[in-house]
């Protein structure tokens, strides 16, 4: 995700290269990271931390712990901290580091590796407008990000956002593989699904429509879509969607609790 961020905020355009610097302890993946980006490379967490104005800590939650330490000497009250690490809240921040940081934690998602990105953001209480309007530029830059304002919402950001593209993968492959069992050749098949959720989220994109009436439009009295989607309502999809955002969102407040 870091990576990928990177790219971004150089190919918009955002940040010069030279404005960029990252701390890779793996030399292998540094020498990698530089060829393609040339940007500034720190031997330690702390003497980046030191030199910069805004950090973003792209770790694992397992990580963080020993990365905070490091920083934590050097880290001030002009520091901006952005986190993308799940399940770590900003009282967790606020015990490693002071209660007088400014933080923004950021959920991004898988898709921000090709610029479609959906991102969650959360403020905490010392972070500035011009903190807010800072991470939004930064985010942005690798698809669309957006503020709650409670930091509780975040686990259903996750839920619904972060762990949202498995369950539409999931969703396309059961389409695929239902064409496939009626002869549909997988090949065809995986070009017809993609393109119609390619239109379809297009359609819900530019319409003014509520999706309810869209999907109406699309389910003539007695044909086949209303066919299927009474399979759908007789299973009750709504609710087995409803379950699995609960899931999810239930799993990332427990994982709250284990660091």
């Amino acid at each position: 995700m870091g990576e990928a961020l990177i790219a971004a905020l150089i190919g918009k355009k955002v940040f010069k290269a030279s404005e960029i610097g990252l701390h890779e302890p793996d030399p292998v993946r540094l020498k990698s990271l530089r060829k393609k980006y040339p940007v500034l490379d720190f031997p330690s967490n702390a003497q980046l931390a030191a030199h910069a104005s805004t950090i973003l800590l792209a770790v694992k939650p397992q990580q963080m712990k020993e990365v905070l330490r490091e920083i934590r000497p050097v880290v001030t009250k002009k520091h901006l901290l952005l986190s993308i690490a799940a399940g770590l809240d900003t009282n967790y921040y606020a015990q490693k580091l002071s209660r007088g940081i400014r933080l923004i934690r950021i959920m991004p998602n898988m898709a921000s590796l090709i610029g479609e990105g959906a991102a969650g953001l959360y403020a905490g209480r010392q972070a500035t407008p011009g903190d807010r309007t800072l991470a939004l530029r930064i985010f942005s830059a690798a698809g669309q990000a957006l503020f709650v304002e409670r930091e509780e919402l975040l686990d259903v950001v996750t839920a619904v956002s972060g762990s949202g593209p498995a369950f539409v993968y999931l969703f396309i492959d059961a389409l695929i593989e239902a064409g496939g069992a009626r002869g549909l050749a997988r090949e065809l098949g995986q070009q017809l699904v993609l393109q119609t959720l390619i239109g379809s989220v297009k359609m819900v994109a530019a319409s003014k429509e509520p999706i309810p009436a869209m999907i109406q439009r699309v389910a003539s009295k007695g044909g086949t879509t209303e066919a299927g989607l009474r399979v759908l309502e007789e299973n009750h999809f709504r609710e087995m969607i409803r379950k699995t955002i609960e899931a999810a969102a239930d799993r990332a407040r427990e994982l709250r609790c284990m660091f």
